[in-house]
């Protein structure tokens, strides 16, 4: 599942636009989207959760359901003694890394 140009910019406007948000970020490593926003200083917990947790509407159930699906196949790998923690974290790495 690719995600679009038009979802990222979309993401960082829509929390842009919320008051107590600063700036936004993001950044695509393979396919991996790392979300970094910046919240005013005097925000409390359960806002910049709220915050977090709406940021994740943005995106398709596809393309979440897929980053959660490999995931856990890779969990299954390692309880199952397929491969070491280590080594499953940095297949994900790499697998993610790639566009």
């Amino acid at each position: 599942v690719v995600i679009s140009d038009e979802t990222y910019n979309s993401v960082k406007e829509e929390v842009k636009a919320t008051e107590k948000v600063v700036d936004v970020t993001t950044r695509l490593q393979g396919k991996i989207v790392y979300i970094t926003i910046v919240l005013k200083t005097d925000i409390s917990t359960g806002d910049a959760k709220s915050i977090a947790s709406n940021t994740l509407d943005n995106f398709t159930e596809e393309e979440l359901r897929t980053a959660v699906e490999e995931c856990v196949s890779s969990e299954e790998a390692v309880k199952t003694g397929m491969m070491n923690d280590r080594m499953s974290v940095e297949l994900l790495i790499m697998k993610y890394s790639k566009r």
